[in-house]
């Protein structure tokens, strides 16, 4: 008893500042010896494990001990809780304590983020057990505020639970005795928490909290270079969100640079929470650079700190991606400034994207964490093409092109290992390894599975992975998360195609054009003006509605497909499909109709064949069984869109394999559609569609929408086409942009060839017209490639006359059971024209559609 009671009071005086850190290995030491000193079965061994855990976790938050040893403490607080009964006065502080440890396991590397489910329902029971008025509530509150604003940010909650987080923080800091120590503590969370919530009305008190945290711990205390580095870190948080004034600027970012430079100072190499302050400094350094507080030659300190702090810390944990992020935003900086030659940074980039995949791809175990890490990597995406090929050429931005996109459920898509490049035995284990984490993935987006239960076979998985890639050296074979080779990529195009990268500038930069042929050759082709922001307020005014339409795709044309058909493009005149490009729209311009550009006068669509893909490898048939099921026509009952009955009808009869109703799946509801995609061949979805920025186009069906997570879920199959007809159908998430979030996306991953959708609002009469019109022309013609089929369609819809289209409606229904009223209605979009009028010669008629897949 004396060694434990020891123990604590040594680590109490060290977090009082009374005693060094020195003294804290003897503190885990004492911790040690009494527990060796107290057998199995005496009623306060549990205690003892707990006291134990508490020395050595803040042993290890002291940099007085090694990191590792947190896997004793983990072991020791387990074992307490599970020896402590539910009604026992300590229930609830062991089970904070669990919650406090694994969340240190999972900062220090040693879990992975899936960890967080855990810590966060344990901190829920401690305070769920514990009164309010208790004493303990405010510690085991503030603790619950830590753990789930953590778990938000690594993606093992959502983004809703930080209500919850500073709820806690909030109770934790207002409920505390003003003169209890660990009130500063608990100031810190709050601070985080308000200033996370970027609300103009909490920053005041924010920084007033950091502030009290600085004042109320002495020099020397192991928590002041935390609390300053905190500081350091709001500050800047401030200067970015416009908050501070001018005037102040200067003045705010040198106390940010100064406190982060104090925190630095105080915290040893060996310190696990070194990177942070290393990553928070870099941040206020590189601020000050970009807002002329700072010369440019500091950009060089912020490589190094960016650098050292991506270095130190391991593949699984959390920050990770923040780090590799920072080090890639500061060597774009760089070449700004003429710190770097854009050879330098394109080379020390690679390594970050190397990096960057091997995260995505393999250490993190969810498709919820991999959205979080993808939404916190979202400037390193958007830096590296443009960055790379700046300064290493167009072949090396092609393969980075391809190696930062599609990567949201890249977990499905691990790929094989080179046969013979490592022993029998490790690719066995590979093997088993890959098979369980893609289990564990889909039973989790399937609700069969929680988060923690990702954990396991994650771990195997990086842990296999880390020993296949020190067994593989650069150089080698292709090593897992390696980019993909030109070879690899040239492989996927067919004869005859070309694959264009359309790669805008990083903000206000020009962009350019990456051209890949089957041969493997590569050229480059400046677009001037084709920027990201310039791209971004094309899309807002798409998004706006389809009226712009025509001036968006004029720019689109003057800035960026008519240079670059000046440059490489086929001669007027030549025949349909002689020039055939696959389009890769990188950024904001894969939400655009680059398909559509041009003007009245000439049009992008009569000079090339082309169809737009996510990437050259959707161009693969997927490596599955064929899809056994009949053809798939889904439609709601949406009344308001009166030509849904006729959509049906030539779906049920045009599609490939349908004779009729009874040879196709119908369906009302999601479920049911859901349930007949499951192995349908083909499909016809119609209905409303909504659109998010965040999830992309759903399709509203009778008992709710159809969205990309839903179809996220459907088994691989070798599959045909997919239509799509409701309004912006194919547009994609605002966010994550180039991982291409919509249905068509979904689609194709559930292995049909390809998706015809629609870019913006489109009028039911001229969905169904386009509709009937590419299914009556992939009936007549089968082995016309689909891509090519919309060219047709598109085309014969801007010439035809209000006569041939009352021609035509007529010879459909005098061969198929369109219903009775589907004449009247058309009839009634048709009144307004004459009978020479070309109805459907608008591009937001015509161009509406567009093909996405192989």
């Amino acid at each position: 008893m004396f060694e434990i009671n020891l123990a604590l009071l040594l680590t109490e005086a060290v977090e009082a500042g009374a005693r060094t850190t020195n003294d804290l290995p003897r503190a885990v030491a004492l911790a040690r010896s009494a527990l060796a000193r107290i057998p199995p079965w005496h009623p306060d061994r549990p205690g003892y494990l707990a006291s134990a855990a508490t020395v050595l976790g803040d042993a290890v938050n002291a940099d007085a001990v090694a990191a590792e040893t947190l896997e004793e403490a983990l072991a020791w607080q387990r074992e307490s809780v599970e020896g402590t009964s539910e009604d026992h006065p300590h229930y609830a502080s062991r089970l904070s304590g669990l919650s406090n440890r694994i969340a240190q396991a999972v900062l220090a590397g040693l879990r992975p983020a899936a960890g967080y489910a855990e810590a966060v329902r344990l901190a829920r029971l401690a305070l769920e057990h514990t009164p309010p008025g208790h004493p303990d509530r405010p510690s085991f509150a503030s603790n619950l505020g830590a753990v789930v604003e953590e778990a938000v940010q690594f993606g093992a909650l959502p983004d809703t639970a930080m209500d919850e987080a500073r709820e806690a923080a909030r109770e934790a800091y207002d409920s505390a005795p003003g003169g209890a120590p660990a009130r500063v503590g608990y100031a810190s969370n709050l601070a985080t928490l308000l200033a996370a919530a970027h609300r103009p009305e909490d920053y005041d008190e924010a920084l007033a909290l950091a502030r009290y945290c600085v004042a109320q711990v002495p020099e020397g205390h192991p928590a002041r270079p935390t609390h300053l580095s905190n500081l350091s870190s709001l500050i800047a948080d401030l200067v970015r969100e416009g908050v501070v004034e001018p005037q102040d600027l200067s003045k705010a970012l040198a106390e940010a640079i100064e406190t982060g430079e104090q925190a630095l100072a105080g915290t040893s190499e060996a310190n696990p929470r070194r990177a942070a302050h290393e990553s928070n400094l870099a941040t206020a350094l590189g601020l000050a650079v970009r807002r002329g507080a700072a010369p440019p030659a500091r950009l060089t300190d912020v490589l190094r700190l960016a650098t050292a702090a991506a270095d130190r810390t391991p593949a699984s944990h959390p920050d990770r991606a923040v780090y590799l992020t920072n080090l890639m935003l500061a060597l774009e900086e760089a070449v700004k400034a003429d710190v770097l030659t854009g050879r330098e940074a394109a080379d020390r980039a690679m390594a970050v994207i190397a990096d960057f995949r091997q995260l995505v791809l393999y250490t993190v175990s969810s498709p919820v964490q991999r959205e979080a890490v993808l939404r916190t990597c979202e400037g390193l995406v958007a830096a590296a093409t443009p960055l790379v090929t700046a300064g290493a050429g167009a072949a090396e931005g092609i393969r980075v092109a391809e190696g930062v996109r599609n990567l949201a459920v890249g977990a499905d898509r691990i790929p094989d290992l080179p046969a013979g490049s490592v022993p029998p035995e490790l690719a066995a284990r590979h093997r088993a390894a890959v098979e369980a984490h893609r289990s564990a993935q889909q039973r989790f987006a399937a609700g069969l599975e929680d988060l923690a239960g990702t954990a396991g076979p994650q771990e195997e998985l990086t842990a296999v992975l880390t020993e296949i890639r020190r067994r593989l050296p650069g150089g080698g074979p292709s090593r897992p998360g390696d980019l993909p080779t030109l070879a690899e990529l040239a492989a996927h195009l067919p004869d005859a195609s070309t694959a264009v990268y359309l790669v805008p500038g990083a903000e206000d930069a020009d962009g350019r054009a990456l051209l890949l042929d089957r041969a493997g050759t590569v050229r480059q082709v400046p677009l001037p003006g084709l920027s990201e922001e310039r791209v971004g307020g094309w899309v807002n005014r798409l998004l706006e509605g389809p009226h712009h339409a025509l001036a968006v795709q004029g720019l689109l044309w003057e800035v960026a497909m008519e240079p670059l058909l000046r440059a490489v493009g086929p001669a007027h005149g030549e025949a349909c499909g002689a020039a055939d490009w696959i389009l890769v729209p990188l950024g904001h311009l894969s939400m655009l109709p680059v398909h559509a550009a041009g003007t009245p006068e000439e049009w992008f669509d009569d000079r090339v064949a082309v169809r737009v893909v996510p990437s050259l490898t959707r161009l693969a048939p997927p490596a599955a069984p064929p899809a056994s099921g009949a053809p798939l026509v889904a439609t709601s009952g949406a009344p308001d869109l009166p030509f849904l009955p006729a959509d049906r009808a030539v779906a049920e009869h045009l599609l490939p394999s349908a004779s009729g109703p009874g040879a196709v799946v119908r369906a009302r509801t999601r479920d049911d559609a859901l349930t007949g995609l499951a192995e349908a061949s083909s499909a016809v979805l119609g209905g409303h569609a909504r659109h998010s920025l965040r999830h992309g186009a759903g399709l509203d069906l009778d008992d709710g929408p159809v969205t990309a997570e839903h179809l996220w879920r459907l088994p691989v199959r070798d599959r045909d086409v997919a239509f799509v007809t409701g309004c912006s159908s194919a547009q994609v998430a605002g966010t994550l942009v180039d991982e291409v979030v919509g249905l068509p996306s979904a689609l194709l991953r559930a292995g049909f060839r390809g998706v015809f959708a629609t870019l913006w609002p489109v009028s039911d009469a001229t969905a169904f017209i386009t509709l009937a019109h590419l299914l009556q022309l992939r009936r007549d013609r089968p082995d016309l490639a689909p891509h090519l089929l919309l060219h047709e369609v598109r085309r014969t819809l801007r010439t035809l006359t209000t006569r041939e289209l009352r021609h035509w409606l007529a010879e459909l229904a005098s061969h198929l059971p369109v219903p009775p009223d589907t004449t009247a209605r058309l009839e009634a979009f048709l009144t307004p024209y004459g009978g020479g009028a070309t109805p459907l010669a608008d591009p937001k008629d015509w161009a509406a559609f567009a093909y996405v897949g192989r």
